[in-house]
């Protein structure tokens, strides 16, 4: 299935090498998706949106969905 992804902050620099639609088995939920875009280990501190609604690593997606991620972490 596809999904559109967007990543917001510092992220959004870092990530330039992923489109905006992936393309991710059906069933997936957002740890999956954290593990295609290789943030297995590396996504404490980030919010996912599925929709524009708060997500959670075992809410599952759906063909079409937008996915936004931010980091939820800032320095000052």
């Amino acid at each position: 299935m596809k999904i559109h992804v967007a990543f917001l902050g510092f992220l959004k620099l870092r990530r330039l090498e992923a489109g905006p639609v992936i393309e991710i088995p059906e069933g997936s939920t957002i740890k999956d998706l954290y593990a295609h875009l290789g943030m297995a280990d590396s996504h404490q501190g980030m919010q996912a949106f599925i929709n524009k609604d708060a997500a959670w690593e075992a809410s599952r997606l759906k063909e079409g969905d937008e996915v936004t991620i931010i980091s939820i972490v800032s320095g000052g």
